[in-house]
């Protein structure tokens, strides 16, 4: 899969010439992809293999029956955001706001990091990039998720002290995966760029 990240968004997707404009409904559908792709790794039971990722654990939320990973899908973010159909919206952009207000160098990320996600893109090793990242989100299911076993969570209550002890988790992992997709577009920008120059001083041909 990262794979096909790096064939859609960099070999083909990426440049934005007069010569490619046509290519623009392609370059959009890699953009939703990419943002799918990114959010997905920064959920632990997104990369999780047991009980299908949560999906065969049943439990319990403000009273009524839903399943672990739709939990960490979409009941922990709508209850901490107070998100409903009217204003999901408006509610997700306050959200991001307040995870972007002062961390707006560099993305919020490390020079290091920025030069990891450099060398991940341009130096095509895009795979190892989003494995190590699927690896740090994967690491949440032992240390927060499933803690305590299924035993301890299965049928029971989760609005409570699990939710929680769920938030800080789920705004890191956000946080995380709102500066990561940032930071990529950004690389996949100064890369194209740099395409457009070269073509332009004749060395290269975009």
């Amino acid at each position: 899969m990262p794979r096909l990240i790096f064939n859609n968004t960099i070999q083909t997707e990426t440049l934005t010439n007069a010569k490619n404009r046509d290519r623009k409904s392609q370059k959009l559908r890699a953009m939703k992809f990419l943002l799918h792709l990114i959010g997905d790794l920064h959920n632990p039971l997104h990369v999780e293999g047991l009980a299908k990722g949560g999906n065969g654990i049943k439990v319990l939320f403000g009273g009524r029956g839903t399943n672990l990973h739709f939990l960490w899908d979409f009941e922990i973010l709508l209850k901490y955001t107070g998100s409903t159909a009217a204003n999901e919206v408006e509610a997700a952009k306050d959200w991001a706001e307040k995870l972007f207000n002062g961390d707006s160098e560099n993305n919020g990320m490390s020079e290091d990091e920025m030069w990891r996600m450099r060398e991940g893109v341009v130096g095509l090793q895009v795979e190892e990039l989003m494995l190590a990242w699927a690896k740090e989100t994967n690491r949440w299911v032992c240390e927060y998720v499933l803690r305590d076993g299924v035993e301890a969570i299965v049928g029971k209550e989760l609005s409570g002290d699990y939710y929680e002890g769920a938030v800080p988790v789920v705004e890191d992992l956000i946080g995380n995966a709102g500066r990561r997709l940032a930071g990529f577009i950004n690389v996949l920008a100064e890369r194209e760029q740099a395409l457009i120059d070269l073509a332009e001083d004749g060395i290269g041909e975009l």
